[in-house]
Protein backbone atom coordinates (compact mmCIF):
# COMPACT_ATOMS: atom_id res chain seq x y z
CA UNK A 1 0.00 0.00 0.00
CA UNK A 2 1.50 3.55 -0.88
CA UNK A 3 2.25 5.76 2.31
CA UNK A 4 3.08 9.17 2.55
CA UNK A 5 5.36 10.96 -0.31
CA UNK A 6 7.05 14.40 -0.61
CA UNK A 7 4.05 15.89 -2.56
CA UNK A 8 1.61 15.32 0.50
CA UNK A 9 1.66 17.45 3.73
CA UNK A 10 1.09 17.59 6.88
CA UNK A 11 -2.84 18.88 7.49
CA UNK A 12 -3.68 17.56 4.19
CA UNK A 13 -7.28 16.52 3.61
CA UNK A 14 -7.55 13.24 3.07
CA UNK A 15 -8.70 11.81 0.08
CA UNK A 16 -10.85 8.88 0.93
CA UNK A 17 -10.07 5.49 -1.13
CA UNK A 18 -6.63 6.49 -2.80
CA UNK A 19 -4.92 4.32 -0.91
CA UNK A 20 -2.23 7.03 0.19
CA UNK A 21 -1.70 8.70 3.65
CA UNK A 22 -2.61 12.30 1.83
CA UNK A 23 -1.79 14.21 5.53
CA UNK A 24 1.56 12.41 6.50
CA UNK A 25 0.24 11.35 10.11
CA UNK A 26 0.81 7.76 9.39
CA UNK A 27 -2.65 6.53 8.69
CA UNK A 28 -4.76 5.74 5.27
CA UNK A 29 -7.84 6.63 4.32
CA UNK A 30 -8.94 7.63 7.85
CA UNK A 31 -12.25 9.30 9.07
CA UNK A 32 -13.37 8.21 5.30
CA UNK A 33 -16.73 6.88 4.81
CA UNK A 34 -15.97 3.23 4.82
CA UNK A 35 -17.65 0.21 3.63
CA UNK A 36 -19.46 -1.50 6.39
CA UNK A 37 -17.66 -4.97 7.39
CA UNK A 38 -19.12 -7.82 9.51
CA UNK A 39 -21.53 -9.08 7.90
CA UNK A 40 -24.12 -11.62 9.86
CA UNK A 41 -27.88 -12.48 9.66
CA UNK A 42 -28.95 -14.18 13.15
CA UNK A 43 -32.43 -14.91 15.04
CA UNK A 44 -33.70 -16.09 11.21
CA UNK A 45 -37.28 -16.83 11.98
CA UNK A 46 -39.82 -18.37 9.06
CA UNK A 47 -41.24 -14.69 8.18
CA UNK A 48 -38.06 -12.69 9.80
CA UNK A 49 -34.30 -11.91 10.35
CA UNK A 50 -31.67 -9.64 12.08
CA UNK A 51 -29.07 -8.13 10.06
CA UNK A 52 -25.84 -6.97 11.69
CA UNK A 53 -22.53 -5.24 10.78
CA UNK A 54 -19.66 -3.41 12.10
CA UNK A 55 -19.65 0.14 13.05
CA UNK A 56 -18.29 2.93 10.74
CA UNK A 57 -16.83 5.67 13.07
CA UNK A 58 -18.00 8.55 10.61
CA UNK A 59 -21.23 7.36 9.65
CA UNK A 60 -23.79 9.37 10.55
CA UNK A 61 -26.83 6.65 8.88
CA UNK A 62 -26.70 3.20 6.77
CA UNK A 63 -28.29 1.99 3.68
CA UNK A 64 -29.62 -1.34 3.94
CA UNK A 65 -30.75 -3.37 0.61
CA UNK A 66 -32.50 -6.90 0.73
CA UNK A 67 -34.77 -8.94 -1.57
CA UNK A 68 -35.25 -12.58 -2.58
CA UNK A 69 -32.62 -14.13 -4.28
CA UNK A 70 -34.54 -14.52 -7.05
CA UNK A 71 -34.52 -13.44 -10.61
CA UNK A 72 -36.49 -10.29 -11.07
CA UNK A 73 -36.88 -9.52 -7.15
CA UNK A 74 -36.57 -5.67 -6.35
CA UNK A 75 -34.57 -4.47 -3.45
CA UNK A 76 -36.35 -2.97 -0.75
CA UNK A 77 -34.31 -0.12 0.96
CA UNK A 78 -34.24 1.07 4.90
CA UNK A 79 -32.25 3.67 6.09
CA UNK A 80 -30.86 3.35 9.64
CA UNK A 81 -29.55 6.28 12.12
CA UNK A 82 -26.21 5.87 13.18
CA UNK A 83 -24.83 4.60 15.88
CA UNK A 84 -27.13 1.56 15.46
CA UNK A 85 -26.04 -1.00 13.35
CA UNK A 86 -28.60 -3.65 13.29
CA UNK A 87 -31.94 -4.13 11.52
CA UNK A 88 -34.89 -6.57 11.93
CA UNK A 89 -36.73 -6.99 8.86
CA UNK A 90 -40.04 -8.23 8.60
CA UNK A 91 -42.48 -9.67 6.30
CA UNK A 92 -40.58 -12.60 4.68
CA UNK A 93 -41.64 -15.46 2.62
CA UNK A 94 -41.46 -18.93 4.72
CA UNK A 95 -38.43 -21.54 3.48
CA UNK A 96 -37.32 -18.96 1.08
CA UNK A 97 -33.66 -17.36 0.22
CA UNK A 98 -33.16 -13.89 0.71
CA UNK A 99 -29.78 -11.58 0.34
CA UNK A 100 -28.64 -8.46 1.45
CA UNK A 101 -25.89 -5.36 1.84
CA UNK A 102 -25.23 -2.28 3.20
CA UNK A 103 -23.53 0.91 2.99
CA UNK A 104 -22.30 3.88 4.94
CA UNK A 105 -23.91 7.64 4.68
CA UNK A 106 -20.94 10.06 6.19
CA UNK A 107 -23.07 13.13 6.07
CA UNK A 108 -23.05 14.19 2.68
CA UNK A 109 -20.07 11.48 1.68
CA UNK A 110 -21.16 7.96 1.21
CA UNK A 111 -19.34 4.38 0.60
CA UNK A 112 -20.16 2.36 -1.95
CA UNK A 113 -22.21 -1.45 -0.93
CA UNK A 114 -20.81 -4.40 0.99
CA UNK A 115 -20.53 -7.28 -0.69
CA UNK A 116 -23.59 -9.12 -0.94
CA UNK A 117 -24.65 -11.77 2.43
CA UNK A 118 -27.44 -14.72 1.99
CA UNK A 119 -29.65 -16.19 4.52
CA UNK A 120 -32.77 -18.88 4.02
CA UNK A 121 -35.76 -17.87 6.31
CA UNK A 122 -37.23 -21.28 8.34
CA UNK A 123 -39.65 -24.02 7.32
CA UNK A 124 -43.17 -23.21 9.27
CA UNK A 125 -44.43 -26.05 10.16
CA UNK A 126 -48.19 -26.71 10.42
CA UNK A 127 -48.23 -24.01 7.52
CA UNK A 128 -48.02 -26.31 4.52
CA UNK A 129 -51.00 -27.14 2.19
CA UNK A 130 -51.28 -31.02 4.08
CA UNK A 131 -53.11 -33.55 1.97
CA UNK A 132 -53.93 -36.52 2.68
CA UNK A 133 -51.20 -39.25 2.39
CA UNK A 134 -51.41 -43.29 2.33
CA UNK A 135 -47.59 -42.73 3.13
CA UNK A 136 -46.01 -44.23 6.79
CA UNK A 137 -42.82 -44.71 8.24
CA UNK A 138 -42.74 -47.99 10.24
CA UNK A 139 -41.12 -48.51 13.05
CA UNK A 140 -41.66 -44.97 14.17
CA UNK A 141 -40.07 -43.99 17.13
CA UNK A 142 -36.50 -45.22 14.97
CA UNK A 143 -34.24 -46.76 16.80
CA UNK A 144 -31.62 -47.89 13.87
CA UNK A 145 -33.77 -47.27 10.61
CA UNK A 146 -37.11 -47.11 9.35
CA UNK A 147 -38.75 -48.00 6.32
CA UNK A 148 -40.83 -45.30 4.09
CA UNK A 149 -43.51 -46.95 2.02
CA UNK A 150 -45.61 -45.27 0.12
CA UNK A 151 -47.92 -45.66 -3.31
CA UNK A 152 -48.25 -43.91 -6.35
CA UNK A 153 -51.64 -43.85 -8.90
CA UNK A 154 -49.41 -42.48 -11.54
CA UNK A 155 -45.86 -41.55 -12.40
CA UNK A 156 -44.71 -38.59 -9.74
CA UNK A 157 -42.37 -36.57 -9.00
CA UNK A 158 -41.34 -36.66 -5.33
CA UNK A 159 -39.13 -35.12 -3.22
CA UNK A 160 -38.69 -35.75 0.64
CA UNK A 161 -37.00 -33.90 3.25
CA UNK A 162 -36.21 -34.40 7.21
CA UNK A 163 -36.58 -31.19 8.74
CA UNK A 164 -35.67 -29.95 13.18
CA UNK A 165 -38.41 -28.72 15.27
CA UNK A 166 -36.94 -25.48 14.46
CA UNK A 167 -37.25 -25.65 10.74
CA UNK A 168 -34.31 -26.02 9.56
CA UNK A 169 -33.70 -29.24 6.79
CA UNK A 170 -31.33 -31.45 7.51
CA UNK A 171 -31.23 -33.32 4.89
CA UNK A 172 -32.89 -34.72 1.17
CA UNK A 173 -34.05 -38.11 1.76
CA UNK A 174 -35.60 -38.40 -1.91
CA UNK A 175 -35.81 -36.10 -4.66
CA UNK A 176 -36.89 -38.40 -7.86
CA UNK A 177 -39.32 -38.89 -10.88
CA UNK A 178 -41.42 -42.34 -9.88
CA UNK A 179 -43.39 -44.70 -11.58
CA UNK A 180 -46.73 -45.75 -10.72
CA UNK A 181 -46.52 -48.32 -8.15
CA UNK A 182 -45.14 -49.44 -4.58
CA UNK A 183 -42.43 -47.71 -3.39
CA UNK A 184 -40.02 -48.32 -0.12
CA UNK A 185 -37.73 -46.15 1.29
CA UNK A 186 -34.88 -46.80 3.73
CA UNK A 187 -34.22 -44.06 6.80
CA UNK A 188 -31.31 -44.18 8.61
CA UNK A 189 -30.15 -42.34 11.95
CA UNK A 190 -26.73 -42.76 11.59
CA UNK A 191 -26.20 -39.29 11.46
CA UNK A 192 -29.23 -37.98 13.41
CA UNK A 193 -29.21 -37.23 17.09
CA UNK A 194 -32.19 -38.76 19.40
CA UNK A 195 -35.23 -36.10 19.08
CA UNK A 196 -38.31 -35.55 16.85
CA UNK A 197 -38.10 -34.29 13.08
CA UNK A 198 -40.71 -33.92 10.54
CA UNK A 199 -40.67 -35.56 7.35
CA UNK A 200 -41.79 -33.21 4.58
CA UNK A 201 -43.10 -35.38 1.33
CA UNK A 202 -44.20 -33.49 -1.78
CA UNK A 203 -46.12 -35.52 -4.80
CA UNK A 204 -46.20 -33.61 -7.45
CA UNK A 205 -48.31 -30.39 -6.00
CA UNK A 206 -49.89 -32.50 -3.21
CA UNK A 207 -47.79 -32.13 0.56
CA UNK A 208 -47.61 -33.75 3.86
CA UNK A 209 -45.66 -33.66 7.50
CA UNK A 210 -45.45 -36.98 9.16
CA UNK A 211 -43.63 -36.88 12.40
CA UNK A 212 -40.88 -39.20 13.22
CA UNK A 213 -38.88 -39.45 16.79
CA UNK A 214 -35.64 -40.74 16.47
CA UNK A 215 -34.53 -42.54 20.09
Amino acid sequence: MQRCQPKYQPGATEVCSNGVDDNCNGQVDENCCSIPTGLTTTNITSTSAQLNWNTVASATKYKVRYKRDSTGAAWTTVTITAPTTTKTITGLLTNSKYKWKVRSVCGSEKSAFSSVVKFMTLLRLGEESIQQTSLTVYPNPVITSSTISFSLAENSNIRMELFDLAGQKITTVLDENLEEGDHFVQLNRELLSAGIYFLKTKINDETSLIKIVIQ
